[in-house]
């Protein structure tokens, strides 16, 4: 039995990533982290994946300032 691209899709599962830098209840930046994603996102594995965003609080939330005014 042959199947389409959108019975494949429509019988995925979906994977949920645990990033280790996201953050909690953080509802003001999360476009600004969307598009990050999608500018540094080509397709490779999380372990490589390099997004440049920091680890540390006070370091991250200056990056995201900067990001929202880009």
């Amino acid at each position: 039995m042959c199947t389409t691209p959108s019975t494949e899709i429509g019988n995925a599962l979906p994977h949920r990533l645990d990033f280790e830098w996201k953050t909690d209840n953080n509802t003001m930046n999360c476009g600004v982290v969307v598009i990050r994603h999608m500018e540094t996102w080509f397709g490779i594995t999380i372990e490589k994946w390099d997004n440049d965003f920091p680890l540390d609080h006070t370091t991250k939330k200056v990056y995201l300032t900067h990001l929202r005014k880009k």
